[in-house]
This record gives C-alpha cells, structure tokens and sequence, in this order.
C-alpha cells in the first residue's frame, strides 16, 4: 500500500518511515527542505518536498495513497497568528486536502489534553484540527493522543545544570504521562495498516510518574541531586518571555502546566489507559537524556 506521511524525518517520522518501509509499503515522505531528500531515499522512501499548508500541493500529495500520517507542523506558520489561528489555518488545509484528495484513511498526530478547552492552554489547538478533521465524512480517521514527549525534557538541562532544580508551575506530587516517539510509531503504522472506519481517539503512553518521581530519575542518572520545585503561574510566565518566547505563546504554556493540577486534565486518559509502550523514563534517562546532558 501507498502511505504518505507528513512531518518529515522527525522523532517520529524517522522510526515510522523505517517500519512501513519494512513492512514493504511504498512511503512518500513530505519534507519542507531539499537537504532531506538522500536521507529519505536511503530508507527505501520517495521523497516529496514542499509546503504543507500548501492546500494544493498538500492535495496533490495525498492523492492515490491508502493512507496518511498528519502532524502539526510549524515550519511555514511563524507569522500567521497566534497558536489558536495557526491551529485553524492547519486543520482547514489538512480537512480540505483530506477530502479534495479522496484518501480514506487518516491518522492524526494530536495531544493529551485535545478533549478540552481553552484552559489547557496551547494544547488546545489540537481539539480544533481534530473537530475540523472530523467534519470530514467517508474516512476512518484516528487521533493518537501522546502525552508529555521525553525530548521536552531536554528543557531542563539548563536549570538542572545551573541550580540542580526542575522548576513547574504543578505541584511535584501531581501524576503525569510520558511518552517515547519510539512508542509512538509503531501505533501509528498499526493504525494505518489496519484502519478502523469511522472516528476513534487513542492514547499512546511509555511511562507514569509523579514530578518528584522524574526529578529522582533524572537525578540518579547524570549522579547529581534533582529537585522538582514549584513556582507561581507569574514566575513561570515571566520564565518564558525573558527566554525570549512570544508572549501569547508564553501564555498558554503557563495555561498548559497550571491545567495539570485540574482533575480533567487525565480523566479521559485514565479513562481510556493504553497499554505503556516499553521505553521507560529510566531508559530515557540514562541514554538520551545523560548525553544530552554531558554535552
């Protein structure tokens, strides 16, 4: 079968493009830059450069193909507003290039936190691609809700290095969800070999820890003493914007940490477990996340 998938080479992308090819799928890879294309051709897959909220081009690429892997990309986004528009802008594109190509079948990169409002902050974008996605009829489309990535975690190195601290506008004792990529693709190859028609939302999950939990790991990992320390809504936004963080976008990242002390936050997850992938946070720790640090 044809799969096209979007999000270039990424943490994702890389693992997925490589199973598929195995599987023996002909792959079409989008990539918004020509440097990409030998390292998708090495992996067996047909490179296909362009915009991706390029309607037609978007369109174009889809057309002929079983199915298809869609993810938020940024890249040709900066200047178009605020995270909320962005998020319109692409599942408008996405919708229309799904429906004008005639591809049944759709898999969603989405979020923890897409079945919720405003209050999640940036997480909220992924509820408007998922309704606008929705609207489209005839497709089995399913959205894969990862939780917290494991690279988001690199984030920290800077603080961690500099006061041995975590600093979350959550408390440390609040439960929360990580993710490996690598746990993710192998979900997402399922889903595409095995559509289920209609719509369907799935969690994809590595590991489950407290913040206090992650700072121990992380801690015993690079030998050095970490704590999770919590600071004010205005401490952790004023963080963000002298990092040099636009404000608007500063502002729902500040949303999206204070939603995680809201009981809503991981209903729908707890309600809908999945299985944890078999990357856990230790194996993170003490690979990616200790030469990471080292460097």
């Amino acid at each position: 079968m044809k799969f096209v998938l979007t999000g270039s080479l990424g943490h994702i992308g890389l693992p997925l493009t490589k199973r598929l090819v195995a599987d023996g799928h002909e792959v079409v890879v989008i990539s918004s830059s020509e440097k990409r294309i030998p390292a998708i051709e090495k992996l067996g897959a047909t490179a296909k450069i362009g915009n991706m909220l390029d309607e037609k081009f978007l369109t174009q690429a889809l057309t002929g193909a079983a199915g298809a892997y869609l993810m938020t990309s940024f890249a040709h986004a900066a200047d178009l507003g605020t995270p909320e528009q962005i998020s319109k802008i692409v599942g408008g594109t996405y919708a229309r290039a799904v429906k004008r190509s005639g591809v049944k079948n759709i898999v969603n990169l989405s979020s923890v936190g897409a079945d919720q409002g405003p209050e999640v902050g940036t997480l909220h974008m992924y509820q408007n691609i998922e309704q606008m996605l929705n609207e489209v009829d005839d497709i089995s489309l399913t959205h894969i809700r990862p939780t917290s990535m494991y690279y988001n975690l690199f984030g920290h190195i800077a603080s961690i290095k500099q006061s041995g601290a975590i600093y979350e506008n959550y408390s440390g004792d609040v439960f929360n969800s990580y993710v490996s990529p690598d746990d993710i693709a192998p979900v997402i190859a399922d889903r595409l070999e095995n559509p289920e028609f209609g719509t369907n939302v799935e969690y994809v999950a590595s590991d489950e820890k407290t913040g206090n939990q992650l700072a121990e790991i992380l801690g015993n990992a690079i030998c050095k003493k970490v704590e999770w320390v919590q600071i004010s809504d205005s401490q952790k936004l004023q963080g963000l914007t002298n990092s040099g963080i636009p404000e608007t976008l500063a502002t729902g990242l500040t949303q999206m940490g204070a939603a995680h002390m809201l009981n809503s936050f991981y209903h729908d997850y707890k309600e809908n477990r999945p299985i944890l992938g078999k990357t856990k946070l230790t194996d993170f720790a003490q690979n990616e996340f200790l030469t990471a640090y080292n460097k």
